[in-house]
């Protein structure tokens, strides 16, 4: 299947910035994801951080936003509009996505229901795999509780002698968390 559609940058000044916007919101609970404003300034203040729409000048179909690391990429969000899914544009563009970077990761939430049981799904059909070691993400905000999650890399044996590193890395620069135990006391 041939589809029409790119990545495309996207900044706050982007033409499809607004739908960006509403769609990270809608598909993401506030756990999983910090605030609009906080979203929109890592684009234009941090070099690692990227963020790429799905579609064309005209057409808003979603977005990928990544980080690059030292030796991986981590995808941190990767939506695509309610209408367009299920017919292979998600696929095709993560599919395009592996082809730039060699060693990808990513965190889905563990499969206990259908929805999340074709997340990962998809992802596998993508060329991840699970890791079977625990993984909890960081809180985006002071006081929030950290979020059972899987890490899911296109280098399973990597991601495995390598867990402990990424942990950290990933609560360090896309979490800001230096003791994770300092965000997780109750309250």
């Amino acid at each position: 299947m041939n589809f029409p559609f790119d990545f495309l940058p996207l900044t706050p000044a982007s033409r499809h910035a607004g739908k960006a916007c509403r769609l990270y919101e809608t598909a993401f609970p506030e756990c999983e994801r910090r605030s609009t404003d906080a979203w929109l300034a890592l684009m234009e203040n941090e070099p690692a951080f990227h963020a790429m729409g799905v579609g064309t000048e005209t057409i808003f179909s979603g977005f990928l936003t990544y980080w690059e690391m030292s030796g991986f990429v981590y995808v941190e969000h990767f939506a695509i509009v309610p209408e367009a899914r299920g017919g292979g544009i998600g696929e095709h563009m993560m599919q395009q996505f592996r082809q730039a970077f060699p060693r990808v990761l990513l965190e889905a939430e563990p499969p206990t229901d259908e929805l999340t049981q074709r997340r990962i799904a998809f992802y596998r059909r993508c060329g991840f795999e699970v890791s079977e070691r625990p993984y909890l993400q960081p809180p985006y905000r002071r006081g929030e509780q950290p979020v059972p999650l899987v890490l899911m890399s296109t280098d399973a044996v990597w991601l495995e002698k390598h867990h402990e590193e990424v942990s950290r890395v990933l609560a360090e620069r896309v979490y800001g968390v230096k003791r994770l135990d300092a965000y997780c006391k109750s309250e």
